[in-house]
């Protein structure tokens, strides 16, 4: 997986692990990231419509994951904050 960081950020890759967890799997999605999860999980529009998305990309050319959605950390407490996509 890669990342891109910046002084406050790390936006995370996703993966066909991470991608396969349930939306409001807090607990798996904390463990699979490394990172706390807000009781507040998941954001809007985080939902199986843009996981399945991802999954039939990554199936059709694992290449893509780059520029399928990341995750949003917050670095200084290292808590999973959002998502974004290309």
């Amino acid at each position: 997986m890669t990342s891109i960081t910046t002084p406050r950020l790390e936006l995370r890759e996703g993966s066909n692990e991470v991608f396969r967890i349930a939306p409001h799997d807090r607990d798996g999605l904390a463990a699979a990231l490394e990172v706390g999860v807000p009781d507040d999980w998941p954001v809007e529009h985080y939902d199986d419509d843009p996981l399945q998305w991802c999954l039939a990309h990554l199936e059709r050319d694992p290449a893509c994951a780059p520029w399928l959605l990341r995750y949003l950390i917050l670095r200084e407490t290292n808590t999973l904050i959002g998502t974004v996509g290309c």
